[in-house]
């Protein structure tokens, strides 16, 4: 199990261990990539996650034409938080595999 944080902090401790076992030094690099790509989809997660709850509090006090717009707004909104949740989950379980299992945070 690798500590994300650590890894973050101190790639080369991780560059060194994988040199004295004479195991592949990219997979450091590879894990960091992941785990970077993982946590940015993860923050654009979140960030369509507000904005789709606060048009849903537009929409529902919104009438005619502008609630039609706030609507077409929060289902490309609900489609960029679909793709945005895959991406998270599809390098999460890159790095889990890359890393040897369940890698912490």
């Amino acid at each position: 199990m690798i500590d994300l944080r650590t890894l973050r902090q101190s790639p080369d401790l991780f560059r060194a261990s994988q040199r004295l076992r004479g195991d592949d030094e990219s997979l450091v690099d590879a894990a960091a990539s992941l785990d970077e790509r993982r946590r940015s989809a993860l923050t654009r997660f979140e960030q369509l996650r507000a904005e789709q709850k606060d048009l849903g509090r537009q929409v529902a006090q919104a009438t005619g034409e502008a609630r039609a717009e706030l609507l077409a707004r929060a289902k490309a909104l609900a489609d960029g938080v679909k793709v945005a949740q895959a991406d998270a989950d599809a390098a999460a379980a890159e790095l889990d595999e890359v890393s040897g299992g369940s890698a912490t945070s």
